[in-house]
């Protein structure tokens, strides 16, 4: 059961210290009318998005993130030559002397990791973006060929007035269209 315990603890504060570091990059954006409650869901947003696992330890989140000693860790953790050791036990030594050289080269790597995943992020909005322009494209196309292809000859005069106008104006936006295209 202790091992139980051990392994869940690690999968807790590494998620919590991941989640953190959303949550301040969220809060530090600082948008108007955004209160905590806001932040924590834009960061958890954030959170699921980036990472490959999605943030299930909110309830936890929100127990440690006010206590002195996870304070006193994430201040630690902070400071950029220092390793922070979650597990220590109470009035045991939390931060140890590391390579600051290794340290940054650990940063640039997460770094590195983070921006291929924001990168990667990006290349599939810009895909759907392009994908949802042309099934726009496709149903306005769809559409006029609804209109164009109407006939009036079995419309009262009421709708057979409206649908000559939407076919004139149709036809003219067709006309003014640089490149001539009949179909998806």
């Amino acid at each position: 059961m202790y091992r139980s315990l051990e392994g869940r603890w690690k999968d807790i504060k590494d998620q919590v210290g991941k989640f953190e570091a959303y949550f301040l990059k969220v809060h530090r954006e600082n948008r108007s009318g955004k209160v905590d409650t806001d932040k924590t869901a834009d960061a958890v947003e954030l959170y699921n998005r980036i990472e490959l696992k999605a943030f299930t330890v909110l309830h936890c989140w929100q127990l440690l993130r006010d206590q002195p000693k996870w304070m006193d860790l994430q201040d630690q953790a902070a400071n950029r030559d220092t390793f922070v050791d979650l597990d220590a036990k109470d009035g045991d030594s939390v931060s140890h002397a590391q390579d600051s050289t290794s340290h940054a080269g650990m940063i640039k790597e997460n770094n590195s990791i983070t921006q291929a995943k924001f990168d990667r992020m990006l290349e599939l909005d810009e895909k759907k973006l392009a994908l949802k322009e042309k099934e726009v494209s496709m149903k306005m196309i769809e559409q006029d060929n609804r209109i164009l292809g109407m006939d009036l000859n079995k419309l009262n005069l009421m709708q057979r007035v409206m649908y000559e106008k939407l076919q004139r104006e149709t036809l003219a936006q067709w006309m003014l269209r640089d490149t001539p295209s009949f179909g998806p």
